[in-house]
């Protein structure tokens, strides 16, 4: 069967479209077959594989596998799409497997083979994205139109790269699998002790989104509070030029009772009031 792997690229030229990127169908043996290094998953269950490669055996293959030559070595092939069933396979003890050479755009294709097909970790998932938009150039918005998914659905994932390396390192190995809308809603939250406390919670499985979302209600209002004592005390030493008393002079020498509302009455008085308090603390000699 490995022959007929090796025949594929000396005989497509003969049956199969110049403008096609998506050849025939081909047997190919699962020894020469390999997997690519910038696959975005990276971890594989047993009992997966196990399943999988039972299916395959009383099934057969339903969908061929994506690939495209190996440069430099005839024969051998880089899996571009379907290394889960390409494990399984040789799990299970098949020899050769259904094959598509992919002749353009196999990054593209090997992510949305995974999103779609294998369930990526969210954390996967937003590598994945996050490479494939740094080496094809796409901004957020050509991602989201590639992908078929939603604009703010592709921020929010790439934003889970945000959150601390050392934690991300740790929500591999945790016992708790952490929600791809919890690790959005994490990655959300400002740096600083609120934030690191919800990560340990995180880590310890005790986190739910609506906290995540309560303490980042919580961490606004007092963004705003604090903004708001800024003001008084930056408004409170604020000493007004000679330009704007003199204003205020000539608007008072405008004024008549009856352009006087009641705010405006408190307002004025406060005012004698202050100007009538500054020259008893400090009199004023006249030049």
């Amino acid at each position: 069967m490995s022959a007929m792997g090796n025949r594929v690229g000396a005989l497509r030229e003969n049956f199969i479209s110049d403008q096609s990127n998506l050849n025939h169908s081909f047997e190919v043996s699962t020894d020469d077959l390999e997997p690519d290094e910038n696959q975005p998953r990276k971890r594989f269950t047993q009992h997966s594989l196990e399943e999988l490669g039972n299916s395959l055996q009383l099934h057969g293959q339903l969908t061929p596998l994506l690939v495209r030559p190996k440069e430099g070595q005839r024969g051998k092939w880089i899996i571009v799409a379907g290394e889960r069933r390409w494990r399984a396979a040789r799990l299970s003890g098949l020899q050769t497997l259904l094959a598509i050479e992919k002749s353009t755009d196999h990054e593209i294709a090997s992510l949305i083979e995974n999103i779609q097909r294998e369930d990526l970790t969210p954390l996967e998932e937003a590598k994945a994205i996050s490479e494939i938009c740094e080496q094809q150039k796409w901004s957020q918005r050509e991602a989201a139109k590639q992908l078929g998914r939603a604009v703010s659905d592709i921020n929010g994932v790439i934003g889970i790269l945000r959150l601390p390396e050392d934690f991300l390192n740790r929500v591999l190995n945790s016992e708790h699998a952490l929600s791809r809308n919890l690790l959005i809603e994490l990655a959300r939250v400002p740096e600083g002790a609120t934030k690191t406390r919800l990560l340990e919670m995180a880590l310890e499985g005790t986190l739910s989104i609506s906290e995540i979302r309560r303490a980042n209600l919580s961490l606004a209002d007092d963004r705003k509070v604090s903004q708001g004592e800024k003001r008084d005390k930056n408004s409170a030493v604020s000493v007004p030029s000679a330009k704007n008393m003199n204003r205020i002079t000539i608007a008072l020498k405008e004024m008549t009772p009856d352009t006087l509302d009641k705010s405006r009455k408190t307002a004025l008085r406060a005012l004698g009031k202050a100007i009538e308090d500054f020259f008893i603390e400090y009199p004023v000699q006249e030049e």
